[in-house]
């Protein structure tokens, strides 16, 4: 089993600086934040947290100031873990939206599994999402089957599908999840809107 590595999404990176999260997204459209060193998991991006420690000489014309505190609770909160700096030494990391792909099922019916607690303990809870480990969710295939075979869902067929498992692993997977997703004034933009 791989050691997850300490990640950090936009929530995690305003609290390390003794700011927020509306805060961590704008150094990104200011240019102080690297958005390409993160990995984008069901359309939101998520930081290696060694690398998001070592940013602050990027953010000093915006004083930040390293909450010690914060960065101990979030590394006690997703224990037992290990310091990575760079995304290219993240292993292969999904969320819901990869989970839909992953399983080729309806994303109601992975969701429900997910907000019911049947589907499996995340790995992490990251800037308010549930994330897993490739190795964890192919690992819960069995237990996933005889929940759904023990449940009311008797017609959903877990099945892993393998082509979209090995983009996963291979870090070529744009489906489902693999683009940021618009929020806020940017969403209506992009869809045309005033």
């Amino acid at each position: 089993m791989t050691t997850k590595p300490y990640l950090a999404g936009l929530q995690e990176m305003g609290a390390v600086w003794s700011n927020s999260a509306a805060a961590a997204s704008r150094w990104i459209t200011q240019g102080l934040v690297d958005p390409d060193a993160a990995r984008v998991v069901s359309g939101s991006r998520y930081w290696p947290l060694g690398w998001v420690r070592d940013t602050g000489p990027q953010l000093q014309r915006k004083s930040p100031v390293l909450d010690q505190a914060a960065l101990d609770r979030i590394v006690e909160e997703q224990s037992p873990g290990r310091w990575v700096f760079a995304k290219e030494e993240l292993p292969p990391i999904i969320g819901s939206k990869e989970l839909t792909a992953l399983f080729g099922l309806p994303a109601p019916s992975v969701t429900g599994f997910i907000s019911e607690g049947r589907f499996g303990r995340p790995d992490w809870h990251v800037s308010g999402s549930p994330l897993w480990l490739l190795d964890t969710a192919v690992d819960l295939l069995p237990i996933l089957r005889a929940r759904s075979e023990a449940g009311r869902a008797r017609s959903r067929k877990w099945e892993i599908d393998r082509e979209v498992e090995a983009a996963l692993r291979e870090g070529r997977y744009d489906g489902p999840g693999s683009q940021i997703l618009l929020r806020g004034k940017g969403a209506v933009a992009a869809k045309g809107g005033a």
